[in-house]
């Protein structure tokens, strides 16, 4: 029963992969010297964490391709005390010329935006 489960789930995952070849991590061109928005899962039943997990999820645009109202919502993740873990959240790094910040935040705080930029590859 378990393999049949972990087919099940591995054969869900790959329906979303990019069949076409390698994937570009990148949704838009990111400038040198821009800051970044790394989004991943992280937990649930395949997520972070989970033994011999080959799944690799992510998303990467640049900040500055935001709406001004997502962008808003990004920085206030980074301004807030860490949020309680839950079984499910993602996880939102800033990376730019001063460095990473990274932070765990719920699904519902996260901007549509980033969530529809993860990309889950087979490593």
């Amino acid at each position: 029963m378990r393999q049949f489960i972990t087919l099940l789930i591995t054969v869900g995952l790959l329906s979303g992969c990019n069949r076409g070849g390698p994937i570009d991590r990148s949704t838009k061109k990111v400038v040198t010297g821009q800051v970044v928005v790394i989004i991943q899962p992280v937990g649930g039943f395949v997520g972070d964490g989970a033994p011999n997990n080959r799944f690799h999820s992510e998303g990467r645009l640049p900040l500055s391709s935001l709406s001004s109202e997502d962008r808003a919502r990004v920085e206030a993740l980074f301004s807030r005390p860490a949020a309680e873990r839950t079984n499910f959240q993602y996880r939102i790094t800033l990376e730019g010329p001063d460095g990473k910040k990274t932070v765990d935040a719920p699904p519902e705080a996260v901007p549509e935006a980033l969530i529809t930029s993860i990309h889950t590859s087979l490593d």
